[in-house]
């Protein structure tokens, strides 16, 4: 973690949630969620990101209904080593005449 106002002071990495198994991943200067343990400022985990006022996450999943819903510019499945490009497939299903 680093803290902009506090010096360009530094803690060590923490831990990153990984809600339902998934992980999540993060970039530098990315906005997060943090909760600090009681014992320190130096011991915590990293819950999530934060989408800053008027800025549009890269990608939102989502569940309801039993259904998974995915919504990003391209989304890639890996199953066995064999990825597939979801946008792909479906164009080449709709140019079949499927729907």
């Amino acid at each position: 973690m680093y803290y902009p106002d506090r010096g360009k002071n530094a803690t060590k990495n923490f831990p990153i949630l990984a809600p339902f198994g998934i992980a999540q991943k993060f970039e530098k200067e990315d906005l997060v969620v943090v909760m600090y343990f009681s014992n320190s400022e130096e011991s915590g985990v990293i819950l999530g990101g934060v989408s800053e006022y008027g800025s549009v996450p890269k990608a939102v999943i989502g569940a309801k209904d039993g259904a998974l819903t995915v919504e990003a510019v391209s989304v890639t499945y890996t199953a066995g080593g064999k990825q597939i490009d979801l946008k792909e497939l479906a164009e080449k299903v709709e140019a079949m005449g499927a729907e």
